[in-house]
C-alpha cells in the first residue's frame, strides 16, 4: 500500500513538472542597446522595449549589449508584471517605471546614468507592485528630472516592499529637492523597506522616508551602509498630522559629511540608532515636531559642527 501511494505521487510530482508553465525561471530573454527584431534570442537579441512587453510573468531579461537604453531615449519603460532584469554590462539612461500590483520585480547588476540629460522621470519610479528587489546597482546623475530622484518608492497599494542591497547612488537631486532613495507612499499606501550595504552621496537627500502624502505607514531599516557628502540630510523621517507613521531602525552605518547627519520630525515618526557613527556632519543630529530620535547608548556622536542630541534612549534586548 505504502509503496504503490510513494509511486502515485512521485508520477504526480513527474507530471506537475512536465506540464509546468513556461514562465518559470529559467525562460531568458535577451536584449541589447543595438537589439533589433523580437527574437529576443541570445544570437539575436531584441530592444529593452520589446524585450520587457515579450518576457513571460515570473521571467528574466537578460543584457548582452554594453548599452540598454539610448541617451536618445526619453520615455519611460513600463513594468507591469513579475520579472527579473539582470543586466552586468548594461547602461539605463532612461527611467523604468514600475506598476505591477501584485507582482514582484527584481533589477540586478544595471547601471543607471541619465548624465544629466532630462529623461523624464526618476531612474526608478515605482508606483504599484508586491515587492521591488534592486541588487548591485548604481545610480548617478539624476539631477535634471520631475522630481530628481534615484529610487522614487510611491506605492498607493498596502503591502509594497523595497529591498535595495549592495548598491550605489552619487550626485542625484538638485537645490534643495530629490536625491538618492525616497520612499513616500501615496494614499493608503505603505511601504516596508530593507536598506542594506549602500553608498549614497553627493546628491541633495541621501535617504529619506516622507509619510506626508500617506495614511499608511513606512517601516524602514537601513544597515552597513555609508551615508555621506548629501547637501541636506543623509538620513531623515518626516511626517504631518495625520500622515503615515513611519519607524525607522538605523543600525551599524555611517552618516558623515552631510549638512545633517539624521533627523526625526513629526508625530509618529521614531528613528531608533544603534552601532551607528554620525561625523562630519555640519549638524549631527537634528529632530522636532514631535519626532523621536532615540539612541541604543552604543554610537558614536562626534566632531561635527553641532552634534545635536537624541531625543531619549532605548535598551537592546
Amino acid at each position: 500500500m505504502h509503496k504503490s501511494f510513494g509511486a502515485l505521487a512521485l508520477a504526480s510530482l513527474f507530471a506537475f513538472a512536465a506540464s509546468a508553465s513556461p514562465t518559470q525561471a529559467g525562460v531568458i530573454t535577451f536584449t541589447s542597446g543595438n537589439g533589433t527584431g523580437t527574437a529576443c534570442s541570445e544570437i539575436q537579441p531584441c530592444d529593452i522595449a520589446i524585450a520587457i512587453s515579450s518576457v513571460p510573468s515570473a521571467g528574466e531579461i537578460l543584457c548582452v549589449g554594453p548599452v540598454v537604453i539610448s541617451v536618445a531615449t526619453a520615455f519611460n519603460l513600463l513594468i507591469n508584471k513579475s520579472m527579473t532584469l539582470d543586466c552586468p554590462v548594461g547602461v539605463a539612461r532612461g527611467p523604468l517605471v514600475i506598476d505591477a500590483p501584485g507582482h514582484v520585480v527584481v533589477i540586478r547588476n544595471l547601471t543607471f546614468n541619465s548624465g544629466g540629460v532630462p529623461v523624464g522621470s526618476p531612474a526608478i519610479d515605482f508606483k504599484n507592485g508586491r515587492a521591488l528587489v534592486i541588487e548591485n546597482c548604481t545610480f548617478i546623475n539624476f539631477y535634471a528630472d520631475t522630481p530628481p530622484i534615484a529610487v522614487n518608492f510611491r506605492p498607493a497599494l498596502a503591502g509594497s516592499q523595497l529591498t535595495v542591497k549592495n548598491s550605489v547612488f552619487v550626485n542625484n537631486g538638485i537645490g534643495s529637492a530629490g536625491g538618492g532613495i525616497v520612499v513616500r507612499p501615496e494614499g493608503s499606501g505603505n511601504a516596508r523597506v530593507l536598506i542594506e550595504g549602500v553608498t549614497v552621496g553627493h546628491g541633495i537627500f541621501g535617504i529619506a522616508a516622507d509619510g506626508t502624502g500617506s495614511t499608511g505607514g513606512i517601516n524602514m531599516t537601513i544597515s552597513n551602509s555609508q551615508i555621506s557628502g548629501n547637501a541636506q540630510y543623509g538620513i531623515v523621517a518626516a511626517t504631518s498630522a495625520g500622515g503615515a507613521p513611519i519607524g525607522l531602525l538605523v543600525t551599524n552605518t555611517k552618516s558623515a559629511n552631510n549638512t545633517v547627519g539624521i533627523g526625526s520630525f513629526g508625530p509618529n515618526v521614531t528613528v531608533r540608532v544603534e552601532s551607528s557613527k554620525i561625523t562630519g556632519n555640519g549638524t549631527g543630529l537634528s529632530f522636532g515636531s514631535g519626532g523621536a530620535l532615540l539612541t541604543a547608548g552604543n554610537n558614536t556622536v562626534e566632531a561635527n559642527g553641532s552634534n545635536g542630541a537624541f531625543s531619549s534612549s532605548y535598551a537592546l534586548k
